[in-house]
């Protein structure tokens, strides 16, 4: 907080009602001192006298904001006008108190002007949750990340380097990318630059001036434009997700702790963010994923059961729990021994639960066996009988939706692949069109399969006669999380694995689509 006033006495009595608040308070005599102090950045409201020499209160304003565009001002003077109230209003003061302050007046204005700050970094905040969460594509994320923090922190660039193989950083994304002449935060040169020196300590840096100045940098080169910089590891426990690069150019109001800190906020939902990619892409990348949800239905019993057990023997411990705390505090001696029988039958119903566990994580270490990527070489196999294998795993999905299955199977049909990943690619375009009879009578429900050789390709093709997807939806229909079935039918990952799965065997895939 600044308190700006030409009289030292007044200035020393607004600071000390202000710091008697609780508030952490510098002050200046002038408004070049005001603003040499703005220039730190580290200011959230400023109490100003309207009337002051060489700078007044007004042009004070206009010039803080130019710096600080979310700063809150507070006019005061002694000589109040209506038409000096309007001009102040409208240059975006948040209040004006008349000379002499009364301390309450004084406290209660810079308490709804920090409030209204407050809720300004909130709303941030929140802007940067909902641009990462509602984007739905993982491979533009780093782009998504990186365009809204700089926006909120108003960086002149943002760079998000991410690990490639091997652990070593690269940059995913910068803003940069748009201004050819501007560095890229943070790139590691030959291990020793400074995203890598901060990934590897965990510790985030704030950096204004010379890197090299700082201990850690030790060795570290700036760069002419670059005036101040936050450099922040995005990490879960031990393991790093990467780091995010923040600059402003010289001439502009180099970062504060109070950024540095709002930086650490906003990580948390940007490492939120990246974890999500990770697992997405290595679902994407398991070619039993959604195998594993479609017998799914068959191993229902088998879960159920032991979950059954553990939720069960956990009700009874919970409320045998509750009872104990209430009556422990109160125990009268001669019941302990009845204690300890209730005790031990706590522990035998945990017992029963963590053995009922025990069958589950089996069970899950089993389906966990069949998910497991087994990418290695590609062998020539009949892409006919891949799909053959795909129909009878994915046989009780097409029953249960009552769909008649047509085949016509080509001659010629060798493809070099993978037959466990081609696999899965036709075991989810076979459960997508069960999933598009749904809403079809029962006797037109048909599923045909065609395979046939075309010169030097081989076209697989998966038909259902489903009401067929929007044309303004057709478009997307490969991209992650999208989806047209109903809340809980469907994840959005089926179509977008298949694509990334034929891409990776040099094919293509195609919608055709129509109403009806």
């Amino acid at each position: 907080m600044l308190v700006v006033d030409d009289d030292p006495a007044a200035a020393r009595l607004l600071r000390h009602h202000l710091e008697r608040a609780g508030h952490v308070v510098c002050e200046r005599l002038d408004g070049q001192g005001a603003l040499a102090e703005l220039e730190r950045g580290d200011v959230d409201v400023l109490v100003t006298d309207l009337v002051m020499p060489d700078m007044d209160g007004i042009e004070l304003l206009d010039r803080a904001r130019r710096l600080l565009p979310h700063l809150e001002v507070i006019l005061t003077t002694a000589q109040p006008t209506l038409e000096r109230a309007i001009q102040g209003l409208r240059r975006g003061a948040s209040d004006l108190l008349c000379k002499p302050v009364e301390p309450s007046a004084l406290v209660h204005a810079v308490q709804r002007a920090a409030h209204k700050r407050r809720m300004q970094r909130a709303t941030e905040l929140n802007e940067v949750t909902r641009a990462i969460f509602s984007h739905r594509d993982p491979a533009t994320l780093p782009q998504a990340i990186a365009d809204v923090v700089g926006r909120v922190l108003r960086a002149d660039d943002v760079s998000l380097m991410l690990p490639g193989p091997g652990g070593r950083l690269h940059v995913a994304y910068s803003t940069a990318a748009t201004a050819p002449h501007w560095p890229v935060a943070g790139r590691p040169r030959n291990g020793s630059g400074i995203a890598e020196r901060v990934a590897n300590s965990g510790q985030p840096a704030l950096i204004v001036g010379d890197p090299g100045e700082d201990p850690r940098f030790r060795g570290a080169r700036g760069h002419g434009r670059v005036a101040s910089s936050i450099v922040y590891p995005l990490r879960v426990g031990e393991r790093t997700l990467g780091v995010l690069n923040l600059n402003r150019a010289t001439g502009r109001v180099p970062f504060s702790p109070a950024d540095l800190e709002r930086v650490g906020v906003i990580a948390g939902p940007v490492v939120l963010a990246l974890e999500n990619a990770r697992l997405v892409r290595r679902a994407a990348s398991s070619e039993r994923l959604a195998a594993i949800g479609q017998i799914a239905a068959g191993l229902a019993h088998e879960i159920n059961s032991p979950a059954a057990c553990v939720l069960g023997h956990l009700s009874l411990a919970e409320t045998e729990l509750e009872e104990l705390e209430q009556q422990l505090l109160e125990l009268p001696a001669e019941q302990i021994a009845d204690f300890a029988q209730r005790l031990e039958a706590l522990r035998a119903s945990v017992g029963e639960a963590a053995a009922a566990a025990g069958q589950l994580r089996s069970i899950a270490d089993g389906m966990r066996c069949m998910s497991r990527n087994r990418a290695g070489d590609r062998s020539l196999l009949e892409l006919n009988d891949v799909v053959r294998t795909a129909l009878r795993v994915a046989r009780y999905e097409l029953h249960r939706h009552a769909a008649e299955i047509e085949t016509h199977w080509g001659e010629g049909t060798a493809v070099l692949g993978q037959a466990g990943r081609l696999a899965q690619v036709f075991l989810n375009l076979l459960v997508n069109a069960a999933h598009a009879l749904a809403s079809v009578p029962a006797d037109r429900r048909r599923v045909r399969i065609r395979t046939e050789r075309v010169g030097n390709e081989v076209i697989a093709e998966v038909a259902d006669t489903g009401p067929g997807v929007p044309e303004p939806l057709r478009a997307r229909v490969f991209e992650a999380f999208f989806t047209t079935k109903p809340e809980g039918l469907g994840t959005g990952l089926g179509l977008s694995i298949c694509a990334e799965i034929v891409h990776q065997h040099g094919g293509a895939i195609e919608l055709d689509s129509s109403p009806g």
